[in-house]
């Protein structure tokens, strides 16, 4: 758009407004991603899974991430154990 702009095919009205529009695209683009991983969070918290181990290296945000990551990946990968988030009581 901005090309547009430069080459004087739109004006400066309409340039705003297709930046606006395209902010708008992505921010209800960002919202509904954040839905749909808080559902994907839901169903796992519905049945007890708890996405961070029991313990941590470290409280670093970096480790946390990494903490998160790993178990869902267990999680993908079929692992619902105790180890992998399941409450003991909940395992055969």
């Amino acid at each position: 758009m901005r090309n547009r702009h430069k080459a004087q095919g739109i004006g400066e009205l309409e340039l705003i407004q297709g930046e606006l529009n395209l902010l708008q695209a992505n921010l209800r683009r960002d919202l509904a991603y954040a839905d749909l991983r808080n559902a994907y969070g839901q169903v796992f918290a519905s049945v007890g899974l708890d996405p961070l181990p029991e313990e941590l290296s470290s409280d670093q945000i970096d480790d946390i991430a990494q903490a998160l990551a790993n178990r869902e990946a267990e999680w993908q990968a079929g692992k619902l154990s105790v180890d992998a988030g399941l409450p003991e009581s909940a395992t055969p």
